[in-house]
């Protein structure tokens, strides 16, 4: 171990991947019944990252029982399954803890999601909390929050869609996005034409809301 210290007392390595947003770290056996210096055994884990040799943590809350909110919560573990129905347009808004920003769009989203139940068209709003959660980047490559996302349904699987980061982030520009991309739903005979979505489902801050900008895109 380092100078001074016994060896049970070595820090456990965790490598955090600033651009990735991903934590890296050997396994608990090996961490704790090495056998080797510490400056020696940091060498070694800090090499076999660089040479990719360390795969990326997987990162889920507990999955939530009973949801009756209109925004469905995911983790991880029940991401896929519920982004990939082929009979729902899905909705992906990805938050984090301590987001002014997040909490602010969350609101809006929960009056869309409210009156798109209203409605009753094949399309959900979801949220999942990036600060806890890890996805897959070759998929999903900005993960951070806030980010949205809609997933178009269908029996072939559309290109993810994201919000245009040259768009002010307003109620009138999230709804016009999901109006614009969402595949299955509006098609009823007594619904307007998908594009004028955000002519029909008005919101209470619509008005009054604070407006938050884009950035590269959200």
């Amino acid at each position: 171990g380092l100078q001074g210290r016994e060896e049970e007392d070595d820090p456990v390595i965790v490598i955090h991947d600033c651009y990735n947003h991903t934590d890296h770290a050997p396994n608990a056996d090996e961490q704790y019944l090495k056998n080797a210096k510490f400056e020696d055994y940091l060498e070694d884990v800090t090499r076999r990252y660089l040479d990719g040799q360390i795969p990326a943590l997987n990162m889920s809350e507990p999955e939530p029982r009973h949801q009756t909110k209109p925004i469905l919560t995911l983790v991880q573990s029940t991401f896929n399954h519920t982004v990939s129905d082929p009979e729902k347009d899905v909705v992906v808004f990805m938050t984090k803890e301590g987001c002014h920003e997040c909490d602010v769009i969350e609101g809006w989203l929960k009056e869309i999601a409210e009156q798109l139940v209203d409605m009753g068209e094949p399309i959900i709003v979801t949220k999942i909390d990036m600060s806890k959660n890890t996805l897959d980047r070759d998929v999903w490559t900005y993960q951070d929050g806030p980010k949205l996302y809609l997933v178009p349904g269908g029996s072939r699987r559309e290109e993810i869609q994201w919000f245009p980061g040259h768009l002010d982030v307003n109620p009138h520009w999230i709804k016009k996005f999901i109006g614009s991309n969402a595949k299955l739903s509006f098609k009823n005979c007594k619904a307007p034409p998908k594009e004028s979505f955000e002519d029909i489902v008005g919101t209470k801050e619509e008005t009054k809301g604070e407006a938050t900008k884009g950035k590269d895109e959200l």
